[in-house]
């Protein structure tokens, strides 16, 4: 083989070897360029996966806390609320209750019970029969026979018979004035006819200062003013509203861990048939109280109203 062929045969092992590194140098390159990029496009992915999740949950949370408020403020239940109802930010709210001062002052407290009668009214009852203890149902419509039943011994025995609307449904009696003056009259109508006694107080579903009515809540207290009906919410709250059972205990350290708070201390219980603890809790609320030397009465139209929004500050 001659000089002149050897050495194009390694001219050629030569280009082969440089093509070969040439190509090793751009595939390590491309290599991890595209790897970058891939990772770049799942990264990509993952965040946009992120981020709908984070607004699933941030709108699950205001959900959440939506019917939170609801179910405190009068332990009714969200379930009665419409898809549609609208929320309207608490404005003007006040309580026109005094806290503990200097000033020597009677403290009286004052049980009131939401939503009955029902299966446990009557145990209720007489838990407050045998403590000698007068309290006020603010009741619902009901037109069975054990229903009216209750109404009137709720008044034959010393009892205050408050309204707290017909239905009960925050739909219908918040939809318009005129829905809720309707709800009102007819529970107003039949517990007259019932008791021949006309009620004159009254307590909002949710409270005056609720959360859920599609309607400014004055327009509704401006209605009540016009009948002469007085409103009353609650600045002592038994905590029967959580869940279906609060446990004995829970309920009665609620009430008694604030009663010495005011003055005039309004109790909010619940007269449902699913609130078995907050019946058993009564007798010891009940004891506990008399043994700190606090008067229990029931409220009437004298008694210095406890209003989350006042009724003094709504111009008629």
């Amino acid at each position: 083989m001659s000089i002149e062929e050897k050495n194009r045969q390694r001219k050629a092992r030569i280009g082969k070897i440089k093509k070969l590194i040439v190509g090793s140098v751009i595939v390590s390159i491309l290599f991890p360029t595209i790897l970058s990029l891939c990772l770049m496009l799942k990264v990509f992915s993952l965040q946009e996966q992120v981020n709908e999740l984070t607004k699933m949950i941030e709108n699950k949370k205001e959900s959440s806390e939506v019917d939170k408020t609801v179910d405190l403020a009068d332990g009714v239940y969200a379930t009665e609320l419409p898809e549609n109802m609208q929320v309207q930010p608490m404005a003007n709210v006040e309580s026109t209750t005094e806290a503990n001062s200097n000033e020597i002052e009677e403290t009286i407290v004052y049980l009131t019970f939401d939503d009955g009668p029902s299966e446990n009214t009557s145990s209720i009852l007489d838990i407050l029969k045998e403590h000698n203890v007068k309290a006020t149902f603010f009741v619902t419509g009901k037109e069975t026979d054990e229903a009216k039943a209750l109404y009137k011994r709720i008044v034959d025995e010393g009892h205050t018979l408050g309204m707290h609307s017909y239905s009960h449904q925050y739909s219908e009696i918040y939809n318009s004035v005129e829905s809720f003056a309707n709800d009102e009259r007819k529970l107003r109508d039949l517990l007259y006819e019932v008791t021949g006694v006309i009620p004159t107080l009254y307590r909002f579903p949710g409270g005056s200062s609720n959360l859920v009515s599609n309607i400014d809540m004055t327009e509704f207290i401006k209605y009540l003013k016009s009948e002469g009906i007085t409103y009353f919410d609650w600045n002592v709250a038994s905590g029967d509203a959580a869940s279906q059972n609060v446990d004995v205990d829970t309920l009665v350290n609620n009430v008694l861990n604030d009663v010495g708070l005011y003055h005039t201390s309004v109790v909010l219980m619940h007269d449902t048939t699913e609130k078995t603890t907050s019946v058993e809790a009564l007798g010891k609320i009940i004891e506990s109280i008399q043994a700190l030397g606090i008067e229990m009465r029931p409220l009437d139209e004298n008694v210095p109203p406890v209003q989350h929004i006042k009724a003094e500050s709504v111009n008629n």
